[in-house]
Formats: structure tokens, C-alpha cells, sequence
């Protein structure tokens, strides 16, 4: 029990680093409601919102370390407005993942195999780690001077970290069906 109290000044800690960055996620929606940007802010606060501290490691190695691979339902909101909107991006096979693992952390299994299903079609072809990532320009036609890349690209979003996530839990799920 000794070693629970001496994480408890991390898990405040971690709570503070938290509510400060929500704070600043909602500030910039409120401030820049129509920026490009505002799909890379809701990754981060669903990213935040999945945060936690791994206590096993710490009673182990009484060394601190962070997770954030299963999200937390209070993110849910966050990955619904990302699916809905930026389905077709790097952000949304994200948002995919994070809804299926809820839905099948809550028992919504064939929800979830259907979400991983699309999540598995969409980006089985992806030949680049990260949607949107620069590529060299011989590799691609000219566009314009004023061509821009996607906001998303700047968050590295590893989509083939996301595929390799997606067909585990739905092998898993699909196997193991009532």
C-alpha cells in the first residue's frame, strides 16, 4: 500500500497537466471555431482524456510511465466528432480505433467489428507510415504554389501502428464472438 500513496503525487500531477491542456483545447475552439486546426486539437484532448499512469510498472520499477492505447470513455465525445468529420483522414482511423475499443470494452462487439471492418478497408492500402506525410516531389505531380498538406500531418499519426491495432482486436473480437 506504501507504494499506491507514492504514486498519488503523480496521479495529481497528471490530473493538473490534464485539466490544463482540456482548458487550452477548449479555449482555442471557443477562440478559432473555424480553424483547420480544430480536429488536430480534439485528437489532442482525446489523447489527453486517454492518459494514464501505469501503476503495475510503478509497484514493479518505481518507474513512472504513461499510457494512453485504451481510451477512456470520457474521450468518447472527442472521437465521435473526429469520425464524423475527418473521416477520411489520419485523424479519422484514429477516431475508428478508439470508438471500437470502447464499443468492445463495452460489449458491443458487432458494433466494433464492423467499425474495425471499415477501418481495415479504408486503409489496407496505406503506403505511407503517417496520411499525408511529405513525400518527395519527384514522386508527385505539381499542385500549386499555394497547396497546403493536411493539419493532421503535423500530429504523425502512425496509420500503420492504427491498422496493426485494428486487425488484433478484430481477430480477437471475431473469434471470440457469443
Amino acid at each position: 500500500m506504501a507504494l499506491a500513496a507514492d504514486l498519488e503525487p503523480y496521479r495529481w500531477e497528471l490530473a493538473a497537466h490534464q485539466a490544463d491542456l482540456l482548458d487550452q483545447c477548449d479555449a482555442f475552439q471557443r477562440t478559432f471555431p473555424e480553424s483547420r486546426y480544430v480536429f488536430n486539437v480534439l485528437y489532442l484532448k482525446g489523447r489527453a482524456l486517454d492518459t494514464r499512469i501505469d501503476v503495475a510498472e510503478f509497484q514493479h520499477t518505481h518507474w513512472i510511465r504513461f499510457y494512453d492505447d485504451m481510451p477512456s470513455v470520457r474521450s468518447r465525445l472527442a472521437w465521435r466528432i473526429i469520425e464524423e468529420h475527418r473521416r477520411d483522414s489520419a485523424l479519422g482511423a484514429a477516431a475508428l480505433l478508439r470508438l471500437a475499443q470502447l464499443e468492445a470494452r463495452e460489449g458491443e462487439v458487432d458494433k466494433a467489428v464492423h467499425r474495425l471492418s471499415e477501418l481495415i478497408a479504408r486503409y489496407a492500402t496505406v503506403e505511407h507510415e503517417v496520411i499525408g506525410e511529405h513525400v518527395p516531389a519527384l514522386e508527385i505531380p505539381y499542385r500549386g504554389a499555394l497547396t497546403r498538406q493536411s493539419p493532421e500531418v503535423s500530429l504523425g499519426i502512425p496509420v500503420k501502428r492504427l491498422l496493426l491495432e485494428a486487425n488484433r482486436l478484430h481477430e480477437l473480437c471475431t473469434l471470440n464472438r457469443d
